[in-house]
């Protein structure tokens, strides 16, 4: 995965906040993925428009993480979400 890559919720997918943890829905994909505190929280800075590169740096920031196995988390993570069509990819230009 490039550490540039920006991501974008898929049409129709819901986010809900539940006090630290969350649950992202597409009814139309059939697709439920309960995220805990990090999950939440790097599903967040993706909606701020920041590539991985950035998403990282701001779990850093906020989190006492390992920088590579930050990075490993996020990729599975973005992976898994990526896969059940909850996640797009984006352009750099926004798409």
């Amino acid at each position: 995965m490039d550490l540039e890559q920006k991501f974008k919720p898929a049409p129709g997918v819901l986010f809900r906040d539940l006090g630290g943890e969350a649950v992202v829905v597409s009814i139309e994909r059939g697709a439920c993925f309960a995220l805990d505190a990090v999950g939440s929280r790097v599903w967040q800075l993706l909606q701020e428009d920041l590539d991985l590169c950035g998403v990282l740096q701001q779990l850093d920031r906020e989190f006492a993480v390992d920088a590579s196995q930050a990075q490993a988390d996020v990729f599975r993570l973005i992976g898994a979400l990526e896969k059940d069509g909850l996640l797009l990819r984006t352009t750099r230009y926004g798409d």
